[in-house]
């Protein structure tokens, strides 16, 4: 989730700071939907906030489409070595102290390939197909580029969320949407000074009526129905209205003028915390942050008061998971020296 720009060498804090905001996201979401929402299940806002907060992954992905997956093995070294330093310590130890079965405490060594660590896969798809994807772009004509990001389009938001006909394509938890956003992401790129010649404030007031309409029209409706087909266009990974905010936040972060060194420091451990913090609720880490904070949050009338609690262990969350990252640091620079020897070699 780290890439380097295959255009610079310098990293660019706005889009760094994107990144740290992203994972925020997942992780106030993650919070939402397994510690608040089941404490609160007559609240219909905990369910609602779920639409703008899921912006997250898309985001994410349209970062290193914008600036391109170079493949190299000095970052898919240190990509794997994360994955498997944090996965793996952390699940095979709550298996035991959980007393599970011998099949589960087995699994919990393998990462690759299991449907609750589905980001990580679909990212590592999406990794060592971006280069050929890149050669594509760069070689093809202006009406096969537009052909291709259509047709993805149509595929992915369409037939896997409008009409939702393919079951593999429902959700978007899946490579063909990771390759549209990543498209996506090098149109954003390619038409940047287009883009810019609209005013910063038009995005903001778009996507405050986006964001504003589609929460308040979930709570006022009465119809199960309608609630539904709210949901489905504005939840999914791959839905119309989520994949349009995630872009207008991309250009309003894209506009920031913005250069500091601790931010980008930041930026480079993101993908630890989404490792550390887990993404599903059998993790050890929502198991015992739903023990101790839905006692607390239980006798908690006031969603605002709650959403602001969730701020601060969000805030508390990604600090922790940094801090960690930060402290293996010799481990992530001798993965990525391996990763140099390899490259020479290649």
């Amino acid at each position: 989730m780290q890439n380097n720009p295959t255009n610079t060498k310098i990293r660019q804090s706005n889009y760094e700071l994107l990144r740290v905001f992203s994972m925020f996201l997942i992780v106030l979401y993650h919070l939402t939907i397994f510690v608040f929402e089941p404490n609160h299940p007559d609240e219909l806002i905990y369910k609602a906030i779920q639409m703008p907060l899921h912006m997250g992954v898309p985001l994410f992905v349209l970062i290193s489409g914008y600036f391109g997956i170079k493949f190299s093995f000095r970052s898919l070294i240190p990509l794997l070595t994360k994955v498997y330093i944090y996965v793996i310590p952390i699940s095979v130890t709550y298996a035991f102290l959980s007393s599970q079965e011998p099949k589960e405490i087995l699994s919990s060594f393998q990462v690759i390939g299991l449907n609750k660590y589905w980001f990580i896969n679909c990212y590592l798809c999406l990794y060592f197909v971006a280069p050929a994807i890149n050669m594509y772009l760069s070689n093809t004509n202006e009406r096969n580029k537009w052909v291709l990001l259509i047709s993805l389009a149509i595929m992915t938001i369409y037939v896997g969320d409008i009409k939702m006909s393919d079951p593999s394509l429902v959700y978007g938890k899946n490579l063909l949407n990771f390759l549209f956003l990543y498209v996506l992401g090098n149109f954003l790129r390619k038409y940047q000074t287009y883009i810019s010649n609209i005013p910063w404030w038009v995005f903001f007031i778009v996507f405050i009526i986006i964001g504003a309409t589609e929460i308040v029209s979930y709570l006022i409706t009465n119809s199960v129905f309608i609630q539904h087909r709210i949901w489905a266009l504005c939840f999914p990974y791959n839905s119309p209205i989520l994949i349009l905010i995630s872009v207008i936040v991309f250009i309003m972060f894209g506009r920031l003028k913005i250069q500091s060194q601790v931010i980008n420091n930041i930026a480079t451990s993101v993908f630890a915390v989404y490792l550390i913090h887990g993404g599903n609720s059998s993790s050890p880490t929502w198991h015992e942050l739903t023990k101790y904070i839905s006692s607390y949050t239980y006798s908690i009338g006031s969603p605002f008061l709650c959403i602001m609690i969730s701020i601060l262990v969000c805030i508390l969350i990604m600090t922790i998971c940094i801090l960690i990252d930060k402290s293996l640091f010799p481990l992530w620079k001798w993965a990525q020296r391996i990763g140099e020897m390899i490259d020479k070699r290649n």
